[in-house]
């Protein structure tokens, strides 16, 4: 199974819709008008080969929805993470990003409705693969679960945390880039991927991310580890 969550936009309409995490569905869209609900999805899983190259976390998409419910475009921009030691990406996250764009494809939708007509929809939201996907079911259940059962905290974005926010390389480009990360026990950054922004930035940026420090999260007298974002914003000199 996969998730999909974060904020979703509609672009159409100018309503915003939250894909949300659901234990036993692969995903829910709801809103306060009548938006794209999942009718059908394959089934995806992360192969042998990523899994054990250490590909997790979260792939930045944005798809376009036609009036019957059909995903006509999907674009990939940037995610999943792989495992700091590791400075370049590994072979299969193209596979991957190409995997999750076949099963975007062949995913339906209700029609999203808008005044009560059927209207075209696009829409910029978060697939999670690997443990970043068992991460999000198992908050999920927490959340029915004491408070202190929860042995993974999202922190949102992570920037005013930092001990150490290391500087991505001046690559003489500007933009913002999104990084997803997870930090360990000790506050280092274990886990990066740029989930969005410029494709020449994103490598810098997660390059930066790993090098960074955070204070350890402590929760309930236990050390937990920590998911979040980092927010890097390349200025022109």
């Amino acid at each position: 199974m996969n998730v999909i969550f974060e904020t979703c936009r509609r672009l159409v309409g100018y309503s915003t819709v939250l894909i949300a995490v659901i234990s036993f569905s692969p995903f829910e869209i709801r809103s306060q008008v009548r938006g794209p609900k999942v009718v059908s999805q394959p089934q995806f899983n992360l192969s042998p080969d990523a899994s054990a190259a250490g590909i997790d976390g979260l792939i930045g998409v944005s798809l376009t929805i036609d009036k019957t419910g059909k995903v006509k475009k999907v674009v990939i921009h940037g995610g999943p993470g792989w495992p700091c030691k590791d400075s370049s990406p590994p072979s299969q996250i193209d596979v991957v990003r190409e995997e999750v764009k076949k099963q975007l494809m062949a995913t339906t939708f209700g029609p999203s409705l808008q005044d009560g007509k059927p209207k075209e929809v696009d829409a910029s939201l978060q697939f999670a693969v690997g443990e970043a996907y068992r991460r999000a079911v198992s908050e999920e259940e927490a959340k029915r679960r004491a408070a202190s059962d929860l042995k993974v905290v999202d922190a949102g974005i992570i920037n005013g945390r930092a001990i150490r926010l290391a500087k991505p390389v001046d690559r003489g480009m500007y933009g913002i880039v999104t990084v997803g990360v997870t930090i360990d026990e000790q506050g280092n950054v274990s886990h990066a991927g740029a989930v969005n922004g410029h494709p020449f930035l994103q490598q810098s940026a997660r390059d930066a991310a790993c090098n960074s420090k955070f204070s350890p999260t402590v929760l309930h007298g236990k050390p937990v580890k920590v998911t979040g974002i980092i927010m890097y914003k390349f200025s022109r000199n």
